[in-house]
C-alpha cells in the first residue's frame, strides 16, 4: 500500500477539526502519509453591487456555453435558430440577476466562489501527487466520515483493483446521492450485490474518490488546456473532462451501493452550509 497517496482538503474550519483528526486517524492507522490542502485566498470584496452581479453573470455564461458545447451539440451554436435560443436564455438569466436584491447577490456571488476555490484545492492534490511516483491517490474533503469497517473495505479495495482491467480508473469512496439519480444508465456495464460498473468517469460527489495515475494524468492535462475550467464546480468539471477521453471503453467508475466511508454533508451527520 505504499504506492498509495492520500489528501484532506479543508479550509481550517474550527467545527471540523475532529472530523479531520480521524481521517489522520484512519490515514496513521494504514501507514499512509497524509497532505493536507487547505490555504486560499480571501473572497473578492466590491464596493459596488453590479460588480457582484457582473462576477454572477460571467461565471454562469462560463458554465452555460460549455455545457452546450459538451452535450454532443457541438456545432450548436453555428446555426442561426440555435443561436438566438442561447441568447435568448442568457438574456433571461442576466434580467433575473439585475432585478434580484443584493442579499441575493452577495449569496449567490459567495456560493460561485467558494465553488471555484474547492477546484483549486482538489487541482493542488492532483498537482500534489503527480509530483510523487505512486500509482493512486485518495483525496477525501473534511465532510468525509469514517465507517466501523472503512479500514477493511479500503485494505479489500487496494488489493483487488489490479483485477480492475482498465487504463483510466476511478473509484467514489463515499457517495452520497442514490446512483440511480446520478449515474447514467446507459453507461452502466454491471451491477452486482455491492457494486456498480460504469463505464466512463461519473462521479457522484467528490467527498472521497480514488484515481489511479494515468486518469489523474489525464484529467490534469485537459484541465489544463482551458483556463475557464475553474469555474466549474470540482465533480461537475471531473464529468465534463470525462467528455473528452477519446477511448472511453478503457475507462471504468466503480460505485459502491454501500459506500466504504459516509457523506457527511448529504447525510446530514454535518452542518453543509458552504463557509
Amino acid at each position: 500500500m505504499s504506492n498509495t497517496s492520500l489528501y484532506l482538503i479543508h479550509n481550517n474550519a474550527i467545527d471540523r477539526i475532529g472530523i479531520r483528526k480521524k481521517i489522520n486517524d484512519f490515514a496513521e492507522l494504514l501507514e499512509f502519509s497524509i497532505l493536507e490542502i487547505f490555504k486560499q485566498e480571501p473572497l473578492s470584496v466590491f464596493k459596488s453591487t453590479m460588480r457582484y452581479k457582473l462576477e454572477i453573470i460571467r461565471i454562469n455564461y462560463i458554465r452555460i456555453f460549455h455545457d452546450i458545447k459538451t452535450t454532443g451539440k457541438v456545432n450548436l451554436l453555428q446555426h442561426s435558430k440555435s443561436y438566438l435560443f442561447f441568447l435568448l436564455i442568457i438574456s433571461k438569466f442576466v434580467v433575473k440577476i439585475i432585478l434580484q436584491p443584493q442579499k441575493k447577490d452577495l449569496v449567490d456571488y459567495r456560493h460561485l466562489k467558494i465553488e471555484q476555490i474547492l477546484t483549486n484545492k482538489h487541482i493542488s492534490a492532483w498537482e500534489e501527487f503527480l509530483k510523487t511516483k505512486n500509482n493512486i491517490m485518495i483525496v477525501f474533503e473534511d465532510d468525509a466520515l469514517v465507517k466501523k469497517d472503512s479500514e477493511k473495505r479500503l485494505k479489500e479495495l487496494l488489493k483487488n483493483l489490479k483485477t480492475l482491467n482498465f487504463k483510466f480508473l476511478f473509484v467514489d469512496l463515499a457517495g452520497g446521492y442514490k446512483y440511480k439519480e446520478v449515474l447514467p444508465k446507459k453507461y452502466i456495464l454491471d451491477i452486482d450485490k455491492t457494486n456498480i460498473y460504469v463505464k466512463g468517469l461519473f462521479t457522484n460527489t467528490t467527498c472521497s474518490y480514488l484515481m489511479n495515475r494515468s486518469l489523474v494524468e489525464k484529467l490534469y492535462e485537459q484541465y489544463c488546456s482551458n483556463k475557464l475550467y475553474n469555474n466549474f464546480p470540482i465533480d461537475h468539471l471531473m464529468n465534463k473532462l470525462n467528455t473528452q477521453i477519446k477511448n472511453p471503453d478503457q475507462t471504468l467508475s466503480l460505485h459502491f451501493k454501500n459506500p466504504i466511508f459516509i457523506h457527511g454533508s448529504i447525510n446530514r451527520e454535518i452542518n453543509s452550509t458552504l463557509r
